[in-house]
């Protein structure tokens, strides 16, 4: 494999040509671009969305944010994997310009085709638009799945090639999810006998385990590179297992905690919240600091992390808001 291998051999797609060309503006409108292209950085990242999924499942819609936590959790795994499979170079020997774009919070270490950020821009902020019908919000929304690629190129992160290849990933991915949901839109609900409960339960659940455990195989004897994409893929995999074990126990096991409406006034959505923080900051914070203090940041440990952190959100959150509200509603009626 060649030092700075890349998917094709083309100056202007796996190239530094197109990004050259891209005028880098000093003055405030270059720091306004670079601050857009920063923000852009942050609204693509796991950090962002582990705390914007939890509240649109638990506090706006459960069926839609079971559809946006699928778009979300499909990327990280299919992008990852793909980076993973194809090993393409991100851009180097860029000019000072370009670097000047990246400084300490624009940086990438995995391979860099697909774009994860092109993908996760257009499939995520796609439903979002589709979803609002807030004029001022789908403009946002437009600007992110606009600017988001460009800003990967104007920042020298990745090829125009990387761009183009995430979001067309990106749009199939929309157009998949969006039919799915269309054609089938109670494909998760499910109807057992009592009996057979605890049995179907626990079998889907080891099963769905067993399956995106394997994942966590794939880390031995790899480059550096290699291991910064597949945490993609274990984050991925760690959080739809998670995710569905934890909706498969709370639907099938406790039907009644299933079931909420929006939030209806700023006390409601402060309740929920106090029972969504503490399994994001035990399990999603908390984990990632002591993994790095003790170097527990290998495939198990980083799988796990993300399987605690989504059963928390997907399960024992809405349990607990359940049972609170109950014995509120109960005392409230002695």
């Amino acid at each position: 494999m060649n030092e700075h291998h890349v998917l094709f051999e083309n100056g202007y797609l796996f190239g530094n040509l197109f990004l050259e060309a891209i005028p880098h503006p000093t003055g405030a409108l270059g720091e306004v671009l670079r601050l857009l292209s920063t923000l852009c950085h942050f609204m693509g990242g796991a950090n962002f969305f582990v705390f914007l999924l939890p509240f649109v499942y638990f506090c706006y819609n459960k069926n839609f944010g079971i559809k946006l936590g699928i778009a979300l959790l499909s990327t990280a795994f299919f992008n990852g994997l793909a980076k993973y499979l194809f090993e393409s170079a991100r851009p180097i020997d860029l000019s000072d310009a370009i670097l000047a774009v990246q400084s300490d919070l624009i940086k990438e270490s995995s391979f860099g085709f697909p774009s994860g950020h092109s993908h996760v821009s257009i499939l995520v902020w796609g439903i979002l638009f589709l979803e609002f019908r807030n004029k001022l919000f789908r403009a946002f929304a437009l600007f992110v799945i606009l600017f988001t690629p460009f800003s990967r190129m104007y920042a020298g992160v990745h090829y125009p090639g990387d761009v183009l290849g995430g979001f067309t990933m990106g749009l199939t991915s929309l157009i998949l999810i969006e039919f799915l949901f269309y054609k089938f839109p109670n494909f998760l609900n499910f109807s057992l006998q009592e009996e057979s409960k605890v049995r179907v339960t626990r079998s889907i659940s080891l099963a769905i385990i067993a399956v995106t455990l394997g994942s966590t195989l794939l880390s031995k004897g790899i480059t550096h590179q290699q291991i910064s994409s597949l945490e993609q893929v274990l984050i991925g995999t760690g959080s739809i297992a998670g995710f569905f074990v934890g909706l498969i126990n709370l639907q099938i096991l406790f039907p009644k905690a299933s079931q909420w409406d929006r939030v209806s006034s700023v006390k409601d959505f402060f309740t929920r919240a106090g029972f969504l923080l503490p399994g994001i900051l035990i399990f999603y914070i908390g984990l990632g600091i002591l993994g790095k203090a003790f170097n527990l940041e290998d495939s198990l440990f980083r799988y796990a992390r993300y399987f605690l952190t989504n059963l928390y959100i997907v399960l024992f959150a809405p349990l607990g808001w359940y049972y609170y509200t109950k014995k509120i509603t109960t005392d409230g009626h002695r």
